[in-house]
């Protein structure tokens, strides 16, 4: 993911502090999601290098979606509703991949609704982090 990363800002290093923020905000919005949804256990996580109770796999997949909002992801952030319906949908989704793909556990049927209020939050400060930056 850092390499993504690198390259990504290197090719937009004509905006490489706007893309960079967003980088940075979604990766610090990322954290602070996942460990509050453990922390209220909602969700147990996999694997052992952990920022705080977020395992750095998953900050660093946070942090290569802040490089994505303008771009491949940029008709999820059109609208302030597309963003809300993004998180609100897309969250419970991720987190049902991941289940899948056995590196994270959702505990409980409420665990499904705060992770989509949690995301949707997430997504309107990725959005309106968007729109204000140049």
């Amino acid at each position: 993911m850092a390499l993504f990363v690198g390259l990504h800002l290197w090719m937009l290093r004509h905006r490489f502090r706007s893309e960079l923020a967003l980088v940075v905000l979604s990766g610090v919005v990322g954290v602070g999601l996942d460990n509050a949804l453990a922390l209220m256990g909602d969700v147990q996580y996999q694997g052992e290098l952990l920022v705080i109770h977020s395992p750095l796999w998953l900050v660093s997949i946070w942090a290569g979606f802040g490089a994505t909002v303008r771009h491949c992801q940029a008709v999820l952030f059109r609208t302030r509703w597309a963003a809300a319906l993004t998180g609100l949908v897309g969250g419970p989704l991720a987190y049902w991949g991941g289940e899948r793909l056995g590196v994270l556990s959702v505990l409980s049927v409420v665990s499904w609704v705060d992770i989509g209020i949690l995301w949707m939050a997430a997504m309107l400060t990725l959005y309106s982090a968007d729109r204000h930056l140049p």
